[in-house]
């Protein structure tokens, strides 16, 4: 709006132009709108019909009191809700998960039931 006023000659600030927009009540957009991703259509998930059948990872965030970040990899079991990873570190890097991971297949293996 302001170029616009800008180009048939009212010669105000940015501000002025703002606020005798804002006071007429109208709304004002700054920037483009995002552009939304249509979801893709994925499979249905397939229920764990056994232990060791379908796992479930996630990240737990937490800071301590001196401010440090603390991030905590949880691995569950979904069919016997049994966890065999809680893993915490203050730096987790891809490499980490996949140890972490392979430790578990590993474990899993002599502990199935």
């Amino acid at each position: 709006m302001h170029v616009v006023l800008d180009r048939e000659g009212w010669r105000h600030s940015v501000k002025k132009t703002y606020s005798v927009y804002k006071a007429m009540g109208m709304q004002l957009r700054n920037t483009t709108p995002k552009r939304r991703v249509k979801a893709k259509l994925r499979e249905e998930r397939a229920e764990a019909v056994g232990p060791n059948d379908v796992w479930a990872k996630d990240f737990v965030h937490d800071q301590l009191a001196l401010g440090q970040k603390l991030r905590i990899l949880t691995v569950v079991d979904t069919h016997s809700r049994f966890c065999p990873a809680l893993d915490a570190c203050f730096s987790y890097r891809g490499e980490d998960v996949v140890k972490t991971l392979e430790k578990c297949a590993a474990g899993s293996v002599t502990r199935r039931q």
